[in-house]
């Protein structure tokens, strides 16, 4: 893995869902990119409490995200949220 581009996590009950996006060589096969994927999601599984389910999305790394900090990324992500804040019933 080369780039953490994108990383958003969503309440699911007392669960967390999580979506992740990073950038990898482009010239690695299908199989070593899913390899690299399948790591990360078992990665954040072990070290975050409470994720119930990650998914990774990964394509070739992008030359803009290349020196982006985790605020930086979590910045990006926060421009695209929507408004609506639904209620949570517990």
């Amino acid at each position: 893995m080369e780039q953490l581009e994108e990383l958003q996590a969503h309440r699911f009950g007392p669960h967390i869902v999580v979506n992740v996006t990073i950038g990898m060589d482009g010239a690695l096969s299908v199989r070593e990119g899913d390899m690299i994927s399948s790591c990360v999601e078992e990665k954040i599984m072990q070290v975050v409490p409470n994720v119930r389910r990650v998914h990774v999305h990964y394509h070739p790394a992008e030359k803009h995200c290349e020196n982006m900090t985790i605020d930086d990324i979590l910045g990006e992500a926060q421009k695209r949220v929507s408004s609506y804040q639904p209620e949570y019933y517990e």
